[in-house]
């Protein structure tokens, strides 16, 4: 049988890791009896005394007083339990380097992904897919076809530390690893019974949330076996739009100026408040011919709109009767506040000393997750005929008095519920491995191996979402020869089963219409990922100034997605359209560390790793770091480093997700001959590449840290960061479409727009993923601490922040600058402030932003305006570009008690303690945009909140 030389290589991989994992703990018992090498002690509680121990997540070597010269923050577990946070990812989400990310609420709006609901990581704002989260230095099973773990799926309880490199670390983990890596790492051999009831709401009485743990650990076999059981359980109310908030009803937009006062030197976007819709309400209004300004409500009753001053290019007013046009049952402010979640894990570990210097264990977990949140409610304009049945006899009347045949009606649809998601995922992921030491070449070495076997499925359902095609032919209502009200088109085909459905007025519709133009487009995804990989480490390679370290390793890992979908669900949805996607891939990878003494305070760190990737070929990472202390209170380190983000699946394999939306349209001259700027309707339908290469990135970093020795307990740091990454994969966007193909002439993105002027739907246009952009971020990082003695307790204190001097994408027509803008503003900060006594721990943080401007590629000015065809491609002028940015204060305090045996924490902390509201942004200029945003890097949206709990531990 012929094997290419990439399957001989993924053979000679695996057969290496086999052979580690069997005959070590063979020689790990040898290496016990001979030559005075460290003896492993059986109880856990002892291995301090062996040379077996994890390295920190910024290396891979595991050597005594060595410093990474990559920076990490470490989350230890007093913070976190001081701080007490329902999910701690959020609480990782606080630190200044760690902007971006998502929550189970703000990943709201992914309804076409399958995205909602997944709680992520994210470093330097390059977006969670180029941040590797770990579990216990392990990669983790992905809960989405782009390849994100939803951080929820972990053991919480368990957590000892979370450990933040920030930089890159391809080298030492692969993939993902380009803005740096999160670990989460778990407290394997605790001893004991623990739990925990805690309890939180809003000041608002609302948003009440749950959570229950218990955990146990105990020994076995005289001390050379260890159990680990942990259950988890949390429930979280949902808050289903935005409007529960004062800030949200504030009627805060952006809007489109009108085109004389651009004309006349005014801004192209214009700021304002207290704004209402005029050209939309809940149960629609007429905006042209002779019934203009009516609008309808409850009951299909009719009244003529009171308009207000006409705001921008009149799409909004001021004042009149916007309470009517923002009534809250119609789009106003729709998408959920926060998401209704449903989250139940358990974790089980065993672990026994099969010899005196090895380890052998097998692990399991399994996370159900159940979310539901909402998005927005459709809001559409219909085409009515002067003959459609639903229309009041006296209206009719002055339609056809006028000699008008029809007229546009602008509804928000206010019978049809909020589109949203009903997602559910269920994760179980098993390990099995080993770890020792063992004697070779009369050097001891440590080993680690282990085998993941890990399995998301997901049911993604939409809440229940319209047809649009069917909505528009059951709108077009007609009377039968009988008198009865049909749709125009059983007249023709009575069969068609189409039923009238009323876009006049609010409660005017049957169950049995709603059932007709609504669905729950539902898609079955499995991920499965399967992973072996095996470690070996010394610190005994003799050299010229010590020791040498040396690490080195291979792994090999298998992803694999599979799905169904009903073809029902297929096309003409709002949202969903879903399509089942297939894709596997393996990787193969081999890797090596060093460190190595120079001289006296000059250490080395080299690092390299060799991966094959089955579908885009070979390629190879590495890092170059150094670490000096010309002195003891000063460390220099600095590093540079290749670093990779492969393709996942939904870029690989995507079969093909579709949405509508509508764009913009702002070519003159184009090959359709259309020249109509105003914003039209189109299908979206996004599809993979195949012909995908990895991310390339360089990064680069230098620092200082300094400990002072005059002043005990105190130390700070500063780090310069600076990452390319080149071949940037990305989805081709709509608007990059059309600029690829009308200002660059390259035909295949014209061949992707399909334009049909009599549709409904007039353009479609089909997107993909390409190597198409660079991608740029720079900064700096500051973390100082200072830990000191203070009455009967310590006082620690802690600071970190972050100055983004550079965020920007250059996707070969447009450069998007994010540093200073609201995605990431020039600072972010948060210090922490911890006071513990014996019986009591107090804490307070402050967290915040300077003060970003809503984009960069806006220009403020409000007369003398730039002439728009001057500005960049992308820039836009605005009437207000500042956004004040607001501090957020926590402050909590724990009480211990001893009763017999049981420890007690009982705690309870304030969240957003002046109960600040978060800085608007500014919605978009459309119906089916938000109104109103929010500073998402730090922005508070729930006020005021409070928790409490009760701990216990024997």
């Amino acid at each position: 049988m012929n094997r290419s030389p990439r399957t001989s290589r993924r053979c000679l991989l695996v057969s290496a890791i086999a052979a580690a994992l069997l005959p070590l703990p063979t020689l790990a018992q040898e290496a016990g009896a001979g030559a005075g090498g460290p003896q492993q002690a059986s109880s856990p509680t002892q291995l301090d005394a062996v040379s077996i121990k994890a390295p920190p997540t910024g290396t891979r070597v595991a050597r005594d007083g060595y410093s990474a010269p990559t920076p990490t923050n470490v989350l230890g577990q007093e913070e976190i339990k001081a701080q007490a946070p329902a999910d701690i990812a959020e609480f990782v989400r606080t630190l200044p380097s760690a902007s971006g990310g998502a929550t189970s609420s703000s990943s709201a709006g992914f309804l076409s992904t399958g995205l909602a609901g997944i709680s992520t990581n994210a470093l330097r704002g390059l977006g969670a897919n180029r941040t590797l989260v770990l579990l216990d230095g392990q990669r983790s099973v992905p809960s989405s076809a782009t390849g994100l773990v939803d951080t929820n799926t972990f053991p919480q309880s368990l957590i000892r530390q979370v450990e933040v490199v920030t930089g890159g670390a391809s080298a030492a983990y692969g993939s993902d690893a380009v803005g740096g890596v999160v670990n989460y790492i778990l407290d394997r051999y605790y001893t004991g019974v623990k739990g925990a009831a805690e309890y939180g709401q809003t000041e608002d009485g609302d948003a009440n949330n749950t959570k229950f743990n218990l955990t146990g650990g105990w020994s076995f076999g005289d001390g050379d076996g260890h159990v680990l059981l942990s259950a988890e359980s949390v429930r979280q109310d949902g808050i289903a739009s935005l409007d529960a908030r004062d800030w949200a009803r504030t009627g805060f937009y952006g809007a489109q100026n009108s085109t004389a006062s651009i004309a006349a030197g005014g801004p192209q976007l214009i700021m304002g408040s207290d704004l209402g819709w005029r050209t939309t309400a809940p149960g629609g209004l007429i905006t042209n011919g002779p019934l203009a300004g009516t609008y309808f409500t409850d009951g299909g009753a009719y009244g003529a709109l009171n308009y207000g001053t006409p705001f921008g290019n009149g799409a909004y007013m001021q004042g009149g009767d916007t309470a009517i046009t923002m009534d809250p049952r119609g789009n106003y402010m729709s998408n959920s506040l926060q998401a209704d979640d449903e989250r139940d894990s358990v974790f089980g570990r065993a672990s026994y000393w099969v010899a005196e210097n090895a380890e052998i264990y097998a692990q399991a977990s399994y996370a159900k997750y159940k979310g539901l949140s909402y998005y927005v409610r459709p809001t559409r304009t219909f085409t009515i005929r002067s003959d459609n049945a639903f229309l009041a006899p006296e209206l009719a009347s002055q339609l056809a008095a006028a000699g008008a045949t029809s007229f546009n009606l602008g509804s928000q649809l206010a019978d049809l519920p909020q589109h949203g998601s009903n997602m559910e995922r269920e994760t179980k992921r098993f390990v099995v491995g080993g770890d020792g030491t063992f004697q070779f070449i009369g050097k001891h070495w440590d080993w680690d191996a282990y085998y993941q076997y890990g399995v998301t499925e997901a049911d993604e359902r939409l809440t229940p979402t319209l047809h649009v095609s069917r909505l528009i032919g059951a709108v077009d209502a007609v009377r039968d020869g009988a008198g009865s009200i049909v749709c125009r088109s059983t007249l023709t085909n009575p069969a068609d089963g189409c039923v009238p459905y009323n876009p006049m007025g609010i409660g005017v519709n049957s169950q049995e219409a709603l059932d007709y133009v609504l669905g729950q487009p539902t898609r079955e995804q499995k991920f499965e990922q399967r992973v072996a990989a095996v470690t070996l480490r010394t610190n005994e390679i003799p050299g010229w100034a010590g020791d040498i370290s040396l690490a080195l390793g291979a792994e090999t890992r298998t992803e694999k997605l599979s799905g169904y979908v009903d073809p029902q669900w297929a096309s003409g949805w709002q949202f969903g359209n879903f399509k089942p996607t297939f894709g596997e891939y393996d990787v193969s990878e081999a890797f090596v560390e060093t460190v190595i003494p120079v001289f006296k305070g000059l250490d080395l760190n080299a690092a390299a790793r060799f991966t094959d990737y089955e579908l885009s070929g070979e390629v190879t990472t590495w890092k170059l770091g150094a670490v000096y202390s010309p002195i003891e209170d000063i460390t220099l380190r600095g590093t540079v480093s290749r670093d990779i983000r492969a393709p996942n699946m939904q870029e690989w394999f995507a079969a093909g997700t579709s949405r509508q939306n509508s764009h913009n349209f702002q070519y003159a001259s184009n090959p359709w001959g259309w020249n109509d700027a105003g914003g039209y309707p189109y299908y979206e339908n996004s599809i993979g590449n195949k012909e995908l290469v990895p991310e390339e990135a360089k990064s680069y970093g230098v620092g200082v840290v300094f400990a002072p020795r005059f002043l005990p307990g105190f130390s700070a740091s500063v780090d310069y960061y600076d990452i390319e990454i080149e071949g940037v994969m990305a989805l081709v966007t709509v608007d990059q479409t059309y600029r690829y193909c009308l200002e660059q002439g390259v035909q295949q993105y014209c061949d992707n727009i399909a334009y049909d002027p009599g549709a409904a739907v007039p353009f479609n246009v089909t997107t993909g993923y390409q190597n198409v952009n660079f991608q740029r971020s720079r900064g700096f990082d500051v973390e100082a601490s200072y830990s000191v003695p203070l009455g009967p307790g310590n006082l620690n204190l802690r600071l970190l922040a972050t100055r983004y001097l550079e965020n920007s994408t250059d996707d070969g027509t447009l450069v998007t600058e994010l540093a200073g803008s609201t995605t990431t503003p020039d600072w972010i900060y948060r210090l922490n402030a911890v006071y513990s006594t014996e019986a009591w721990r107090w804490f307070a943080t402050l967290r915040g932003t300077s003060d970003p401007v809503r984009s960069t590629q806006y220009i403020e000015c409000q007369v003398n305006c730039p002439d728009p065809a001057t500005l960049p491609t992308g820039y836009r002028t605005i009437s207000d570009n500042t956004i004040d940015a607001k501090m957020y204060v926590d402050i909590g305090a724990t009480r211990k008690i001893s009763m017999g045996n049981v420890q007690f924490e009982a705690f309870f902390n304030i969240g957003n303690l002046f109960d600040t509201d978060p800085t608007l942004v500014g919605g978009g200029t459309g119906p089916n945009d938000n109104t109103v945003a929010y500073v998402s890097t730090i922005g508070d949206r729930l006020g005021r909140t409070y928790r409490a709990g009760l701990r216990f531990e024997f």
